[in-house]
């Protein structure tokens, strides 16, 4: 395989990880804000299996060359992380009563 595939099947784990969350933590919020750990919970141990059937799969079936693959997997794991992140904090912000 190509680098540019490598680069590709490594932006895509993360990026489908963080939208299916933020999915599922925003209907959580709606229906119930304090259901929303047991959800986040949930995912956590969701994605934990998810990214190593992911990783074996892209690197070992698809043939991706390894260090693009991990390098563009590492990099959008991070960045899309941290984008979720202050996205979870403005939704707790927006959510949450006022301090006084």
């Amino acid at each position: 395989m190509d680098s540019l595939g490598a680069v590709i099947g490594g932006m895509i784990g993360p990026l489908v990880a963080v939208a299916a969350t933020w999915f599922a933590v925003r209907r959580a919020h709606r229906r119930d804000p304090a259901g929303v750990q047991r959800v986040m919970l949930g995912a956590f141990f969701a994605k934990f299996v998810f990214f190593g059937v992911y990783v074996v799969v892209m690197i070992k079936v698809f043939k991706f060359e390894a260090v693009p693959f991990v390098l563009s997997f590492a990099v959008s794991f991070l960045g899309l992380y941290a984008l979720q992140a202050v996205m979870l904090a403005r939704l707790f912000r927006q959510s949450a009563p006022e301090a006084r």
